[in-house]
């Protein structure tokens, strides 16, 4: 059936309106990128609270201004952390912590009052006021929940909360918060558990205004605890980056061990692109993790999972260039629930042997050459084909075939039996490459005979 020009016309205003609205949407919706740390103040960070006293408190990203410290004491439990009273604060000036933001605190509660337990705010006490505030415990309660409050202004409230008792006093935890005022959306996290993601953001929350950490902006709701470290990241935190932060932070603070580093691995059967590795043994470790980095000692160029049956055994690593300086390490990968990962062992510096090159020849006439009449020998190069070839008799250089300029894996000799008989002929190959070894080809033999049609 045919469709009326009409209907045509308006089929393809409709792909038209599509197509535009589509280009449209690409424009206003920027891609999703992965979170940066814009935010951080760790007591056990020189950078942050040099010598852990004065006042002045400083975000070690270097992005936001220097924090005033009001009656914070310095703890060396949980590795270093700042100590909060009730009545205890840190202020910090103006800053934006943009439209999506991450909030990660390793916290410890220690006190049994009953009422909100700020850990960080930029809104004043109530419901409506602009800003948002991140705690624990429901009012007037010691419910141990954790709570997020937003408002922009006219309206606002708890906009989500993780259910009572996720917490407890005396215990390190991380706690993280996420925080969209796009989507309107907000998640709670301890130690990489989801605890909440239900909540909705009233639109238009203040997220550029000064701030404080232990208290509301107006100084009400003091925390008791301490706080070990406090970062801000400018988007939303995956969950592989929050289960990365607690495997990083979770032995500093004593909730799961670190396994032993292991020893300098032995580097052994050293060639042109793969080395092998031995390890040692760590107690409880579930693998081990084998990195190959670059003369620099910092750019990865190979990892490899070797397992605990294997570590005392060659493992090869390959993927290397020929005669290359290289460093390789070894990493004790725990179970991630029992243990964490290991530090990173010494670095041992290796460098790959040069690469193999071969030359072989074949002779035009099939090995019979007449004496004195041109004859042509062709070599042929793997592993390179740029260098130099030279061909030989008699372990003398041909006339005219020393030196011959390889630019194509194969080179050819022109040349006239001087002799009759057996000649045996052979040449070498000298890459240009210095990471490259020089070859040389077996002997053939050339039988030259004598012409029969003597003069």
């Amino acid at each position: 059936m045919k469709l009326h020009p009409l209907s045509s016309i308006k089929a393809r205003s409709f792909g038209v309106v599509l197509l535009l609205t589509f280009l449209f949407q690409a424009l206003i919706s920027p891609p999703a990128h992965a979170a940066a740390l814009i935010f951080n103040i760790d007591a056990a960070n020189n950078a942050s609270w040099p010598s852990h006293s004065g006042a002045t408190i400083s975000d070690s990203t270097g992005n936001a201004s220097a924090g005033t410290a009001t009656s914070v004491t310095y703890s060396s439990a949980g590795g270093g952390s700042f100590v909060f009273g009730g009545a205890s604060y840190i202020s910090f000036p103006s800053y934006n912590f943009g439209s999506a933001f991450s909030v990660v605190a390793w916290v410890n509660p220690n006190s049994t009052n009953s009422t909100i337990n700020t850990i960080i705010a930029n809104g004043t006490g109530g419901l409506t006021p602009a800003g948002f505030k991140m705690y624990w415990n429901s009012w007037n309660t010691s419910d141990k929940n954790l709570i997020v409050e937003a408002g922009n202004g006219s309206s606002g409230g708890a906009v989500a909360t993780s259910g009572g008792n996720v917490i407890s006093n005396n215990t390190w935890y991380q706690i993280v918060y996420e925080l969209d005022t796009v989507n309107q959306t907000v998640s709670m996290y301890v130690n990489k558990s989801l605890k909440s993601s239900s909540g909705t953001v009233v639109a238009s929350i203040a997220t550029n205004q000064a701030f404080k950490v232990g208290m509301f902006a107006d100084s009400s709701y003091g925390m008791y605890g301490s706080i070990g470290k406090l970062e801000v990241y400018n988007n939303l935190l995956s969950t592989s980056d929050i289960s990365s932060d607690y495997s990083s932070n979770a032995p500093r603070f004593g909730l799961v061990a670190a396994l032993g580093t292991p020893l300098a691995p032995s580097v052994s059967n050293i060639q042109s692109n793969q080395i092998s590795v031995t390890g040692s043994a760590v107690a409880n470790a579930s693998s081990y993790l084998a990195t190959i980095y670059g003369s620099d000692s910092t750019t990865v160029i190979e990892t490899q999972t070797i397992t605990t049956a294997n570590i005392a055994n060659p493992t090869s690593l390959a993927g290397l260039n020929p005669y290359s300086n290289y460093f390789v390490s070894l990493i004790a990968q725990g179970d991630g629930v029992n243990y964490v990962n290991s530090l990173e062992s010494t670095k041992v510096a290796f460098t790959t042997a040069k690469g193999p090159t071969s030359i072989s020849l074949a002779d035009a006439q099939g090995g019979s050459a007449l004496f004195r009449t041109l004859d042509q020998i062709t070599a042929t190069l793997t592993g390179s084909t740029t260098g130099k070839v030279s061909f030989f008799q008699y372990n003398k250089a041909i006339p005219g075939c020393k030196g011959l300029i390889a630019s194509s894996s194969t080179v050819r000799c022109n040349f006239k039996a001087a002799l009759h008989g057996n000649i045996p002929v052979y040449a070498t190959f000298i890459p240009s490459q210095s990471s490259l070894l020089p070859s040389t080809s077996v002997k053939i033999n050339i039988v030259a005979t004598l012409r029969s049609n003597n003069r």
